[in-house]
Formats: structure tokens, sequence, C-alpha cells
């Protein structure tokens, strides 16, 4: 109560009712910790964001998105981020005796990197382009004001100069906003007792992305001299005419914001005839948000810390404005924020963030990591095991890196043999403890490049970087390929025991006989459970005159027609662990999930041996470690054929058929 018309002075953020019974289930103790601010968010979210994220199919709305990219960051993550960014990029300049404190500080003797220009508490910005309820930046507030005290700034001016100086956050969702300013407004005065009395109505540097909308020539003329400063003014418009939705990945033309809202100051302290301050509330209201959020967008920063949206059903607004500005990062909307947060920082400063671990490895992502590994380094890097996320079945990591080339030696931890979300970060402080543990790595980031696709495989010794170097890639002894995706299984596929045997065709060569033979029905492979050497051949496809009834069928795609009935190898697409790998005798069409190579019938036993040994999924597991089995992972696989045990592995394998 003593707050809300301080900061909420348009609205009561919740119903009085509903807060007593939040706070009847809550801990006495934990009202100490401003974290219970993201509580309190989290609590508001969850129906919304489970209504949401429950859509299987079509599109996400501009108005359900800050529902459905909602994720909270775990406590000791967001500790992760702060230290090894910002408390990083200080104890490098300066050094940091409060750093003995931080308990996610990979911290590495001679491994200091780059500094970035100026860093002097005053100077230090970070930003959170997602902040949420700003659980990151109230840990931020706490290393500033260590970072302060230590330079020798009195306690009871800390709290204002941070707020005014040091914090910057932005959030499409007005709630997340008006709670993150509440939390970092709690936070001072948990430093400060006398703070809000002393400092009145606090400006907090944390906005909400509001859309633009059509002003008339008299609104913008009050901060507008001509016509050039005009026409930037429009321009602004334009580019925020859906802010709310593209929010910090909006794209921004720099201008003197500073000069804008520096006039608008002025004019607010004149007196002002009736229209004139009728045009004056009407810029305010429109004009001044959008002068806030692009100088936010367009200024950098020493840091960018935040959690990002991790969406990619994108409506057809956002799909156009990602292919227009993020063609190169549009697997999803966290992979454009990756880019988007690299390009805000100041030269040598941090980007952190939490996200799925899926851009180190999968193809879509590419693009995204030659851009890292081309411009930047990889500071750190935490990979949590698949289920250590307790908010959602997502693979995650948390990463800091560096815009610098210089010094790219960087530190890893992984996770992947740790099974559970209250395991890792215990796991994380042993390895920040005793840094010769097992699971912690140091990697240069110019060695990615060794392994095709450049995956983010910092466990890979030199011995296994030198084989994919020297070795031959799978893809050039046989044609790794998709197959055709029905878009109606029930309609187009039987079980084997479900049809007349007299209309199926076995053991057919190729397209040319299927057709002759007037059958209906084919084998078809489409991956399955995992198992190895032979099996999982359950299905059959109506291919009746070539298929002419699911080319007919709209929604069908057709993939690699030639490669059909051929003799060849198959893994499941789809795995919960292993790599299951499969020989596939002619007479097969198949599916993605049942995606085949087709090699030399001399050398094909040969590598389905090598595929199937032990050997073959530790190869895989540097090129994607993920639960899907791509063709382009499988085309990369390092072979070397030793042609004196060709006859030997031949008849081994065949044995190992003949068991299955």
């Amino acid at each position: 109560n003593d707050y809300s018309e301080l900061l909420f002075p348009n609205n009561l953020l919740i119903e009085d009712s509903v807060i007593r019974q939040m706070v009847t289930t809550i801990p006495e103790e934990d009202w100490k910790e401003v974290e219970i601010i993201g509580w309190l968010y989290q609590y508001y979210i969850t129906e919304l964001y489970e209504r949401i994220s429950g859509i299987n199919k079509g599109t996400v709305s501009k108005e359900d998105l800050p529902f459905a990219t909602q994720l909270f960051t775990p406590k000791w993550i967001v500790q992760y981020m702060v230290q090894n960014s910002l408390g990083k990029m200080w104890d490098d300049a300066h050094g940091a005796p409060f750093a003995k404190d931080w308990e996610y500080y990979l911290w590495k003797q001679g491994n200091s990197s780059q500094i970035p220009d100026d860093v002097s508490p005053e100077k230090i910005k970070v930003l959170d382009p997602a902040c949420g309820s700003g659980h990151i930046l109230v840990y931020a507030f706490d290393v500033l004001y260590d970072i302060y005290l230590s330079q020798g700034y009195s306690a009871k001016d800390i709290p204002a100069l941070i707020l005014r100086n040091n914090l910057f956050g932005l959030d499409i969702d007005r709630r997340a906003v008006q709670l993150a300013s509440f939390a970092l407004v709690m936070k001072a005065a948990s430093k400060d007792p006398f703070f809000v009395k002393q400092h009145g109505a606090v400006q907090v540097n944390v906005y909400e992305f509001v859309d633009s909308v059509q002003l008339s020539h008299e609104v913008l003329q009050i901060i507008a001299h001509n016509e050039e400063e005009e026409r930037e003014l429009l321009r602004l418009l334009d580019e925020f005419e859906n802010a709310k939705q593209f929010g910090s990945l909006s794209i921004v033309t720099k201008i003197d914001f500073d000069k804008y809202l520096k006039r608008i100051t002025k004019v607010k302290q004149e007196d002002l005839d009736l229209m004139t301050r009728v045009s004056f509330d009407e810029l305010k209201a429109h004009v001044l948000p959008l002068l806030r959020q692009g100088k936010m967008l367009t200024d950098r920063y020493h840091v960018v810390i935040t959690n990002p949206p991790y969406h990619n059903k994108f409506n057809p607004e956002l799909k156009k404005f990602i292919n227009t500005n993020y063609r190169d990062y549009k697997a999803d909307l966290y992979s454009a924020f990756i880019y988007r947060c690299i390009q805000m920082t100041v030269k040598n400063g941090y980007a952190a963030l939490m996200t799925p671990f899926t851009w180190m490895f999968i193809s879509s992502h590419e693009k995204l990591r030659h851009f890292i590994l081309q411009n930047h380094s990889i500071s750190s890097l935490i990979q949590l095991e698949y289920s250590g996320f307790a908010e959602a079945t997502v693979p995650i990591c948390t990463f800091v890196i560096q815009n610098q080339r210089l010094s790219t030696m960087g530190t890893y931890v992984r996770l992947a043999d740790f099974r559970g979300p209250e395991v890792q970060p215990v796991k994380v402080k042993e390895a920040v403890q005793n840094p010769s543990v097992p699971y912690r790595y140091y990697f240069d980031s110019a060695n990615f490049a060794s392994i095709p696709g450049s995956p983010i495989s910092y466990w890979a010794s030199e011995s296994v970087q030198e084989v994919f170097q020297h070795a031959t890639p799978l893809g050039e002894m046989g044609q790794p390929r998709q197959g055709l995706a029905t878009s109606d299984n029930n309609r187009f596929l039987r079980f084997w025991y479900e049809v007349d045997l007299n209309t199926v065709g076995f053991g057919i060569e190729d397209s040319e006989e299927a057709q002759v033979s007037g059958n209906k029905w084919f084998p078809y492979n489409k991956g399955g459970s995992y198992r190895k050497w032979y099996g999982n051949q359950d299905y059959l496809l109506n291919w009746e005159n070539n298929g002419a009834e699911i080319r007919a069928f709209s929604r069908s795609v057709i993939r690699n027609p030639n490669y059909y009935f051929r003799e060849g190898i198959t893994w499941s697409f789809v795995s919960s662990s292993r790599f299951g790998v499969r020989y596939t005798p002619s007479g097969f069409i198949f599916d993605v999930g049942g995606s085949s190579l087709f090699p030399k019938p001399d050398r094909l036993f040969y590598i389905l041996g090598f595929m199937c040994s032990k050997l073959g999924h530790e190869f895989l597991k540097y090129l994607n470690p993920t639960l899907n089995f791509q063709v382009g992972n499988i085309a990369s696989l390092p072979i070397m054929i030793d042609e004196n045990q060709i006859d030997t592995v031949t008849e081994l394998a065949q044995q190992c058929i003949e068991i299955s």
C-alpha cells in the first residue's frame, strides 16, 4: 500500500482478495526476499501460460505472445549469468574481492579477457531486453551495489545511482514491467530505508513496449523544429507500429533521442494555452514512450543479460518481420534474440542468456553458430541435463558471449550425466570449487569449426577433432535422404496384418516394377522405437499407381522418390537415448522418421557395422546430442575404411542382421 500509488497510479496490479490468498501460501521468511515479486508474477502468469502453451497447432496471436513466451529463470542461473558477465568484467578490470561469495563464478587463473572502455561504476550499463518481472535486474543490482561500495561510494547514495545510471529493462508485458519496477524500488529500499521518502517519485529505467499511433502535424511540431526532424519522428512511428509484438527485436534508426527528450522536458515546464496543452498531452502519451524505447534499443551496453522468449509458432505478421530482418536466425525467437543481444553490446562487452541448447548443434541454427564463432567468443557455458529445467521439458543451456575475438578460450560445464533440476546447481558449485572435475572443460572457440557444421562440442578431445578433420564424411560414401510425409497416416498407412496379403508388393526393386505389379500396398519404413540391425517393419503404405492418391492429397510431401524401394540403411529419427540403425532390404518406401542412407552395395554392410557400433553413436553425439538424428548429422559422421577388414566386418554385420 505504501508504494501502490507511486508505482501503479492507474490501476492496482492484483485485487486485494487475490493478494491475501497468495500471502497465505507463502512462508513468512520469504517476504524478506525481493524475489517474491517474481513469484507473484509467476502466480499471475501460470494459468495464461498453460492455456497458450497447450496450443499444439497454429500460430500464437500478438495478444497471447507475452503469455506464450514467459518462462521463469531459476535463481542459480540468474546468479551464473550475472556473475560471469557483469562480475567477470569488473573482476578483470579492477579485481573483485567480493567475488569470493559468488557460488557460480567460473573464474580461472590466467583466463582474463579483453575489457570494455571506461569500466567505472557510474558508466556501466546493464540491459535485460526481455526483463519479465525483473529478477535478473534485481540480482544485477546486488552486484553493482558491491562494486560501488568497493570504490568508496556512500551507501546511502548507491541505490539512486544504480537505478539512474546502470540498470535498464524492456518487456512487451505491462504487468511484468510494473512488477520489475516495483522489485527494483523494493531492492533500493532494502538498502536504504529512507530511499522512497528521500527521492520521491522514483524513475526506474524499465519500460513496456508500446505500439505507435498516427499523430497530427500539430502534435509533432511541438518538438520537431523543421521538416527533417518531423520526418525523423514519422519514421520512428513507422518503426514502432508493431513494437508490442516485435519487442527488443524491433529495428530502429538511431537519431538524437536525447534532443527530443530534453525538448519534452522543457515544454512541460512552460505555460501552455489550452490547445497546445492538449497536443502536448497527446505527445507525452504517444511519443515519449517511443523515444525512450528507441533510445534504449539503439544504445550500446557493457552487459546484456536475458532469458529470451522460446517460440516459433509465428503468426503471419511476425513471420514476415523475422524473415525480413533475421533471416539467418529465424529458427526460433530465441535465436534471433541471441544475435540481437550480442549486437547491443559495446566492444569487449558481454551477452549472457539462458536458452534451449538446440542452437549449439542442429542445422537450422548453423548460421547463428558461424556468426558467433567468426565474430565473437564464448566466455563460458553450462549445458544442463535434458530434464534439468523444472519449468518445462526443454533442453536448456546458459552461456556468456563476449564481443571480441582475441581471447577465445572458454570454460564449459556439461551436466548431461546428472539427472534432475535439483542436482544441476549443486554440480555447478562443485565445478567452481574444484576446476579439475571431469565435467568441466576448457575449449578454444576457434576450434569448433574442426567438426562439420561447427557444433559447440566443447568436450571433443584433440584426437576426436583430428578424426573429423582427416576421416571421410559418411555422406561421400552414400546418400542420406529424408522420405515422404503423408500428413495423414490414418488414411494412407496400415499395419501389415490389416490388409489382404495378395494386394501387397514385396521385394520390389524400383517404382516402375511397383506400378506394373498392380499392388496397392508396399512396405513402409517409418523409424519406430530403438532397435539395431533389423526390424521395425510394421507398416504398409498405399502407393497404388505410383502413389496417385497421396500425390493428389494437398498436404503430403513427396521427397526423394528416386530412392524408393532401394536396399539401404535406416535409423529412427527420434530416440530417447540411443542410436537405432537397421538394415533395410529392397522393397521399402521410407518417411522422415525412417530416414535412410544408400551406400554402394560393396560398402553397405561395413558402413552399417560402423553406424551400429558404439563408436558411431559417440561421434554422432559430437555432431548433435539432442534427441533428433538428422540427415545432415549422418552425412557428417567420420568413417575410416580398413580395406583389409571389409570382408570380416561385412560377415559380422550380416550375422547380426540374421540374429536380430
